[in-house]
């Protein structure tokens, strides 16, 4: 009796043995959904601040700061939506320091962030502007005029590419200048032009160039087989027209 009753506790410790591995396998995913839920948000990568913190005293300009110069703002603005002449940026996408180089070159910044609670179908706008005495203030912003700015100009990137998007709602470009006669928006030239660019696949910095040289720009949508054309206005704001079906 007592060898049996030591064979069956031999053969009871062998399956529990067999079968431990299983078991963990089976209880570890549950442990670790369990805990990823009810445990904390991950942090936002290094320079990603909050859209509400830039509402608070935690955000402000180092009193050394300097403003960019044209060059570096045509490298790190000319891409991104602007609303009179000031830069729209997502605080999910851009790091403080590019929030503090747009308020110190520009003077003012206007903020996007992802929808709230109260209003969940909505990104939330904030407007940031210097002050005289170095200090932040909050301007007053018609928030549906810049929602439906940077609506625009989402759909039409979609329709014709991000080139064209960066090219129409991007940075805008410096007051046109004539020394003689007074400035004509150049669409005649634009009809006449037989330079055309591919504006999905060329270099947006050529695009961008070749618009800021001439005052317009000829290309063609190769998605859509459609011809376009940009020109500049005296206010070196940037105009559209779609020009019709492109026949090379």
């Amino acid at each position: 009796m007592r060898q049996t009753f030591q064979q069956w506790m031999v053969l009871l410790s062998a399956l529990v043995l067999l079968l431990l591995p299983a078991l963990l396998c089976h209880a570890t995913p549950m442990e670790s959904r369990a805990s990823s839920s009810s445990g904390p948000r991950p942090p936002n990568p290094p320079g990603i601040q909050s859209f509400e913190y830039y509402g608070t005293t935690s955000f402000g300009l180092e009193r050394n700061r300097q403003p960019l110069t044209n060059e570096q703002l045509e490298e790190k603005f000319s891409t991104d939506i602007h609303y009179g002449r000031v830069p729209v940026l997502p605080t999910d996408a851009v790091q403080d320091s590019t929030v503090k180089d747009a308020l110190k070159s520009y003077g003012k910044v206007w903020l996007v962030g992802p929808p709230s609670d109260e209003t969940p179908d909505e990104p939330r706008y904030m407007g940031l502007e210097l002050l005289e005495d170095g200090s932040i203030g909050y301007p007053r912003h018609d928030k549906e005029r810049i929602h439906v700015r940077v609506r625009n100009a989402k759909s039409f990137g979609t329709t014709y590419g991000k080139n064209s998007q960066d090219l129409l709602f991007g940075r805008p470009f410096k007051r046109r200048r004539q020394l003689l006669l007074s400035y004509k928006t150049p669409w005649e030239k634009l009809n006449a032009s037989g330079t055309i660019y591919n504006v999905r696949s060329e270099e947006f910095t050529v695009l961008r160039a070749r618009l800021n040289k001439k005052n317009y720009l000829k290309a063609f949508d190769s998605n859509s087989n459609e011809l376009l054309g940009f020109v500049l206005d005296q206010n070196g704001e940037v105009l559209f027209r779609n020009l019709g079906q492109y026949r090379p």
